[in-house]
This record gives structure tokens, sequence and C-alpha cells, in this order.
């Protein structure tokens, strides 16, 4: 696009409301929520699907999206999903 990295930050930030990592973050975390909600897929395989081979750091991002854990909002979306 030949554009500076930093002003392409800037003009994304100003048109969407969010830095692209934030973006990026929920649309990542959208997607695993919906596969938690619909699954029962280990939570640790869903963590890989989305690029994350950490599972803590997986788990610290979607409670910072979501405000509760994988494994709760499981449980809340689904109590018979194991």
């Amino acid at each position: 696009m030949h554009l500076n990295p930093a002003y392409l930050s800037r003009l994304f930030k100003r048109e969407v409301g969010e830095s692209i990592s934030d973006y990026m973050l929920h649309v990542r975390m959208s997607q695993a929520k919906d596969l938690i909600a619909t699954s029962s897929i280990p939570i640790s395989d869903v963590a890989k699907t989305f690029g994350y081979h950490n599972f803590s750091h997986f788990s610290k991002m979607f409670r910072k999206v979501y405000h509760v854990s994988p494994q709760e909002f499981r449980l809340q979306s689904n109590p018979n999903v194991l």
C-alpha cells in the first residue's frame, strides 16, 4: 500500500475507533467464543486454532475481552458441553 505503518495505524484507529491489534484481538476472540460455545473441542485446541500456543495467554486475552475465563464461558453458554 506504500503507506508508513505508523500513519496506517493512526488512520485505522481514526476510522474504526480502536487500534489494529485490539481489533484483531476482538475478531479472534469472537470466533473463539463461538467455537467454545458451540462445540466440545478442548479449549486448548481452540486456543491453538487461533494461533495461541500458550494456553495461559489465550485465557488471559479471552478474559480481557469477555471478563470471564473460556472454561466459565463454556459452562455458562452450554452446561451440557464439557
